[in-house]
């Protein structure tokens, strides 16, 4: 009994360290299947954490400076008109809220108005249309009412010397840009006192002769992004939604969408706009009775007479591109018709005024042209006016009541820039040439030529050179 006893103590420890190696074994087992599954459930995430990030990040490859848009530096200041507050305002309000912009108006809605910066006189400002100038010999300041909001994308107010746009300037310039490859479609009608209306529309598009509509594409691509978002909000999604989720993000990597000043082969756009408005602005004022100080007693309250006007214009913009340069046309056309109701009490009754001006301009972009380090730009143009002013029962002078003025105005600008990206610097030049010839006859009360005035001309050049150096990543320019 004793030896039976002896041998089980002694094979005892012999099963216990079996034992305890099984289950050493099988605890090595259970580690290494946690740790597979912990690097599967990380592999997992950082593979869905890569999806959804591919969507959301947005890469931008950085370009040269040939290929950036146009930027003037100097003091400048970019007012951009996409907002639709914007829109119920004229010119003139617009730019009086700028800082040292100043706009005197002699009268109510649609009155003449006159734009100043820093304290300068009205015709020491130029103001431009897409570059082209709209200041002229005769009269130098440009009628900030005879210019229409609904077409214009964005102002550009230089209270300095503007470097790229044609002619010196001593007080500043103002620069109105037409809209450039927009989607964007609206109308709109207005009312107030004094029998005021007017109504408009602005249509526009931008379009591919292969790929169709841009406008159309991008309306869907906002569509497929509130979508997609939706869908990867619930997190169920199958193989089947993944895959084409992966190749709508790669058509919205491969086919962004390009900027405003941007343009490819195949690519035309086109905007159209027009608006009228008519008012009679016969308010109310203090007739003073040409005795304003000696006699107050006869003054008193009259309303403005032959204070009317209406007013139409229309804007148009085509623009394509082809054999490796961007064309852009435009025409601008406004006509006018008002009264004249004289100063203070001496009012009239019917004296006017017509005017009328077309603007036509075609500017080319080129970019490369023949070196890759040469990027030419050019334009060419042509604006007409006519004036037409009739006082039948003389009422302002009584030697010459009525006459009628034509001026053409006609230039071209040739703008090539050399781009040096190895030291940041661009070099830009402006060639310019503008004619002016003025033509006027003086007309009796019946409207009949009593005498033709000599014909007047002007021919004015320009050469600019600007070294320009961008720093920063272009954040700042010199």
């Amino acid at each position: 009994m004793q030896i039976f006893r002896y041998n089980r103590s002694k094979k005892f420890p012999r099963r216990r360290i079996i034992l305890v190696g099984i289950v050493v074994q099988r605890w090595e087992a259970l580690r290494n299947l946690l740790c597979m599954a912990l690097v599967f459930c990380c592999a997992f995430g950082s593979l869905r954490s890569e999806s959804e990030s591919r969507e959301k990040i947005v890469v931008q490859a950085p370009g040269d400076s040939g290929q950036k848009d146009d930027v003037e530096g100097g003091t400048s200041r970019e007012i951009d008109l996409d907002n639709a507050r914007e829109r119920n305002r004229d010119l003139s309000q617009i730019l009086e809220r700028e800082a040292s912009v100043r706009v005197q108006r002699y009268g109510g809605a649609g009155a003449y108005s006159t734009l100043s910066i820093r304290g300068s006189n009205p015709n020491q400002v130029n103001v431009y249309l897409n570059g082209i100038p709209l200041n002229n010999a005769v009269s130098g300041e440009v009628n900030l009412s005879d210019l229409d909001v609904n077409a214009i994308q964005s102002i550009d107010i230089h209270r300095g010397t503007a470097t790229m746009l044609a002619n010196p300037t001593i007080g500043g310039a103002v620069n109105l840009k037409l809209s450039d490859r927009s989607c964007a479609n609206r109308a709109y009608i207005r009312g107030g006192s004094f029998r005021t209306f007017g109504a408009g529309f602005f249509l526009s598009d931008a379009r591919n002769f292969e790929t169709g509509s841009e406008c159309a594409r991008e309306k869907e691509t906002r569509k497929g992004t509130a979508g997609q978002e939706e869908s990867r909000s619930s997190w169920q999604m199958s193989e089947s939604e993944e895959d084409a989720g992966e190749s709508y993000s790669a058509n919205r990597q491969f086919q962004p969408r390009r900027a405003p000043g941007s343009a490819g082969p195949g690519d035309f756009w086109y905007s159209l706009g027009a608006g009228g408005e008519v008012s009679d602005q016969d308010f109310l004022f203090r007739n003073e009775n040409g005795t304003p100080v000696f006699n107050t007693f006869d003054d008193f309250d009259d309303r403005r007479k032959n204070a009317q006007y209406r007013k139409g214009t229309f804007t148009g913009t085509f623009g394509w591109f082809a054999l490796g340069t961007r064309w852009d046309l435009l025409n601008d056309f406004f006509y006018r018709e008002h009264g004249i109701p004289g100063p203070g009490s001496n009012q009239t009754e019917k004296t006017k005024r017509k005017h009328l001006r077309n603007t036509t301009g075609l500017s080319t972009d080129t970019r490369a042209a023949g070196w890759d380090r040469l990027r030419f730009k050019s334009r060419i143009y042509y604006t007409e006016l006519r004036n037409h002013f009739f006082d039948p029962r003389q009422e302002f002078s009584f030697q010459f009541p009525g006459s009628k003025s034509r001026l053409q105005q006609a230039g071209i600008h040739l703008m090539p820039e050399i781009h040096v990206p190895e030291f940041y610097q661009t070099f830009k030049f402006l060639f310019g040439n503008q004619r002016e010839v003025y033509h006027e006859d003086r007309r009796n009360a019946l409207d009949h030529r009593l005498e033709k005035i000599p014909t007047r001309f002007r021919n004015q050049s320009s050469i600019h050179f600007v070294d320009e150096i961008s720093l920063l990543q272009g954040a700042l320019e010199i």
